[in-house]
């Protein structure tokens, strides 16, 4: 009898460790709605920043091009908002622990983890480049349109 006690109370153990293993391995903002998504845009602590980033990727992966557009257009408009308050000094300190935290978190990762994060999303204007985190720095996209202050066509050497 002490035996089964001991197995049942064994089992139980075990999957409740299975159980709380798979909520810990689920991120702080899989559980939130896309309008609380779009809603805390500039208000998550820097050292979630790459958590938060890596939400968005997965859910906006799935829309097309028209709703993705609209999805980021809206955190950006709410990320503006929520920081518009803020004085030069504390955005460019909140960017820069971004930052720190962004690297921070890239660095751990595998290049195939690195890939499919997110965090490299391109964000040149005509939809190529890497981001400011990728392997070429915030001027990845060199196709030189938007990069030369006059646009007038690079002289041929």
């Amino acid at each position: 009898m002490k035996t089964a006690k001991l197995k049942l109370g064994l089992a139980a153990l075990v999957v409740s460790g299975i159980c709380s293993g798979l909520f810990a391995a689920q991120g702080p903002f899989e559980s939130k709605s896309d309008k609380e998504l779009v809603d805390m845009a500039g208000k998550v602590a820097p050292e979630q920043v790459p958590d938060y980033r890596m939400e968005l990727y997965k859910r906006t992966k799935h829309m097309n091009p028209v709703q993705r557009k609209k999805f980021y257009d809206k955190v950006m408009a709410s990320a503006d908002k929520n920081t518009a308050n803020m004085t030069m000094e504390d955005f460019g300190k909140r960017m820069e622990a971004i930052h720190a935290a962004m690297k921070a978190r890239i660095a751990k990762m595998t290049r195939a983890q690195f890939k499919a994060s997110g965090l490299f999303m391109p964000m040149g204007p005509h939809g190529h480049g890497m981001g400011p985190f990728g392997p070429f720095g915030p001027f990845a996209c060199h196709c030189g349109e938007h990069h030369n202050p006059h646009n007038s066509p690079k002289p041929s050497h």
